[in-house]
């Protein structure tokens, strides 16, 4: 699912290393996230939100609205 991680990181002139370091991740797991190849934790997302100045709503749109539903349907079936 599309994201805006990498417009976000070019617009504030940032390598993939930069911003992984300033998160404490790895070069590979930015690389990843901005493929849509791997799903950002809430600290994570969080976390790249702060360092981006924007929110993790606006970098994973779809991934939040996927984990809202997620947690929707447990609840119905609890």
């Amino acid at each position: 699912m599309p994201n805006n991680l990498k417009e976000y990181r070019i617009k504030k002139k940032l390598s993939q290393a930069q911003l992984a370091v300033m998160v404490g991740a790895s070069r590979q797991s930015i690389s990843n996230l901005e493929r849509s190849k791997q799903t950002p934790s809430v600290y994570m997302s969080n976390k790249i939100g702060e360092v981006l100045g924007t929110t993790s709503e606006t970098l994973f749109p779809a991934q939040i609205v996927n984990n809202d539903e997620h947690e929707r349907s447990k609840e119905t079936s609890e």
